[in-house]
Parts: structure tokens; sequence; C-alpha cells
């Protein structure tokens, strides 16, 4: 299964859905997770960018989280179309829409997009 995982994550990165900087364990873990996310030719992922964070209001928070847990929460929510990450307090926002995103040393945000196999 660890052989497998490995092979995902790479698959993953190639396609530029995740990024292998990342610890090997938790590239491989975020993998899985993607993978569970896809259902009858559909792949849904997070797409991670990096030092920025929205400006629009949130429609929910979380305090004290890590952002894999943050990425899951919004997965599971299908009114979630984004989230961002403040990583010195782990605070976890989710959003409804995709709006205007400011740099911000401290912060990430990811994108939910879906891929449609036919």
């Amino acid at each position: 299964m660890k052989r497998r995982r490995a092979g995902l994550a790479c698959v993953l990165a190639v396609a530029g859905l995740i990024d292998l900087t990342a610890a090997p364990g938790a590239v491989a873990q975020d993998a899985v997770r993607l993978a569970a996310g896809a259902t009858k030719g559909r792949l849904v992922w997070m797409k991670r960018v990096h030092n920025k964070y929205f400006k629009a209001e949130s429609y929910k928070s979380f305090v004290g989280t890590t952002y894999a847990k943050c990425v899951e929460l919004c997965m599971k929510e299908r009114q979630c179309a984004a989230l961002d990450f403040e990583r010195v307090s782990d605070r976890c926002q989710l959003f409804d829409r995709v709006g205007e995103a400011e740099p911000h040393n401290s912060s990430d945000l990811a994108i939910k997009e879906t891929v449609v196999n036919h």
C-alpha cells in the first residue's frame, strides 16, 4: 500500500495537483485524501496557493486546527469553494465563493477544483 500511495503522489504532482516539497508521508496522505474525493470519473482536490489570503467574509471559521484538517473540512462541505489558513494562529476559514486574494506572509489559500473524465 505504501508504494501505491507514493506512485499516486507522483502522478498527482506531475499533474500539478499536489506539491512534492512537503514531507513524503504528508504527500502520500494528501494523495490518498485526493483520490478519496474521486467519484464516477470526477476528481476533486484543493489547489494550494502559498502566502495569500482572501479579503472576503468567510461563512465558517475554526481556530486551533491544521492545514490538512482545514482541507478535509472544506472537502466535506458541498458549499465550500475555497479556504484560507493562517499559519501563526492555526485559523481556518471556509468560503462559499472564490474572492479577491491579497499577499500575506503567514497565510495560504486553497481553491476547490474538479476534473471530470469522460
